[in-house]
């Protein structure tokens, strides 16, 4: 993070008016249950495009892949909550800045479609703020 400059736009962030970005993050899908993006992603639109947008929180797709966990790490994780890693948003306890919509689009052997991706793009658009 510090190869980055996190700490400068986490001090400009300080001084923002709350307004909550979201992320979409078109990828394996999210452990729901993942300690540091719990109140980080969005549980009503983080979905599985392949099964016909069943939510991520109450699908029977078992979870395979941690890739799309990582990318939504370091893009929203809890900051300073001495749990996993620190994002590049710095998300606390107090302020989420940052919010993920997980969009899964890789089937359990890591290969997806144009057209999956497609689906989830347009998701994104679709209910997105």
């Amino acid at each position: 993070l510090d190869a980055l400059n996190v700490d400068d736009a986490w001090a400009v962030w300080e001084h923002t008016p709350i307004v909550q970005i979201w992320v979409a993050v078109v990828d394996t899908g999210l452990d729901v249950h993942h300690n540091d993006l719990q109140g980080s992603f969005h549980e009503d639109y983080s979905v599985d495009i392949i099964n016909n947008n069943t939510k991520l929180i109450s699908s029977s797709t078992p979870y395979v892949s941690s890739h799309g966990t990582k990318v939504a790490g370091v893009i929203s994780a809890q900051t300073n909550n001495s749990k996993g890693i620190a994002s590049v948003c710095g998300n606390d306890e107090v302020r989420d800045y940052v919010k993920v919509m997980a969009l899964k689009v890789f089937e359990n052997n890591e290969t997806t479609t144009i057209e999956n991706t497609i689906k989830a793009i347009y998701y994104a658009i679709e209910n997105s703020f």
